[in-house]
């Protein structure tokens, strides 16, 4: 009980102590702080991902934004509008880790993690998580390796070091909630390559040149037809929100009728391929009972 009780009274006095890093919202933030961002070259992560992917939490799909301003070198994530911000700021990469800054002050950064690999995106909107946890190892681990970091007589002041913050956060990145990135799919795999690659069931690619002409109607009561902008030879795929493959079929032609009666309500993706290029959109299958 006393342990609990010194515990609270030494975190509300780290939190005096660096107040210059409180945010705007009525919670109280992370004590721990960085005093500079992650000291290596800026990227762009819209290069790597494509301007917008859909991802799957498990529960519902979720369409990420990505932008890049080349002036000040700063990334912006967000959800369906840009004032849904998922984080702001600079993104560098080493050794396989992507290390976000987040500026909070003049003097004052938070750096976070995320992985992604195999078809997954780790830690991403879990800025404050990932902050909380260095506040728990700081105050509560003597082994931690971050206690290397921390500038004489300041408890939670941390200067950041490439090394030691690839150490600590390739023993707990793999812990953190992850999300599977469900379309497009051929760009993300480069830090990585999938644990099963001859399962159709991951693949889903985005297209290198247009396909598919029209599609409708959309949502799916029904039918779908598909009309392809040149006529030839295709296999159709459909898969579910979680990137399983649902139905196959080839087909030849440039009008194609794909039956969804027997398919359950919700998102889905349908994937056109004619060997060398293939096309996948997102369609929404809603039959009425």
């Amino acid at each position: 009980m006393l342990y609990h009780i010194f515990h609270s009274l030494l975190l509300l006095i780290i939190i005096l102590l660096f107040a210059q890093c409180e945010s705007k919202g009525t919670i109280e933030p992370p004590a721990t702080f960085f005093i500079s961002p992650f000291p290596d070259k800026e990227i762009n992560l819209e290069k790597k991902l494509g301007s917008v992917i859909s991802v799957s939490n498990g529960y519902d799909i979720i369409d990420l934004h990505f932008s890049f301003n080349p002036t000040d070198k700063t990334n912006l994530i967000s959800g369906s509008t840009p004032d849904d911000t998922i984080f702001y700021g600079k993104i560098s990469k080493h050794k396989g880790i992507y290390y976000l800054s987040t500026q909070r002050s003049d003097s004052c950064f938070w750096i976070t993690a995320i992985k992604i690999r195999d078809g997954y995106i780790k830690g991403l909107g879990a800025e404050w998580e990932q902050m909380y946890e260095m506040d728990a190892k700081l105050n509560m681990d003597s082994s931690c390796v971050l206690r290397k970091l921390v500038i004489q007589n300041k408890i939670n002041a941390l200067i950041p070091d490439r090394k030691i913050l690839k150490s600590y956060f390739e023993k707990y990145i793999d812990s953190l909630p992850e999300l599977k990135i469900i379309h497009p799919a051929e760009k993300i795999i480069s830090d990585g390559k999938p644990e099963n690659p001859e399962e159709e069931d991951y693949d889903i690619s985005v297209p290198s040149k247009k396909i598919i002409d029209k599609y409708y109607p959309n949502p799916i009561q029904d039918y779908l037809t598909l009309e392809i902008a040149k006529e030839g030879s295709y296999e159709l795929n459909v898969y579910t929100s979680e990137g399983l493959l649902l139905h196959k079929e080839s087909f030849t032609g440039k009008v194609k009728q794909i039956n969804f009666r027997d398919i359950p309500t919700g998102n889905y993706f349908l994937k056109i391929s004619n060997g060398s290029e293939s096309e996948t959109v997102k369609i929404l299958v809603d039959i009425k009972q």
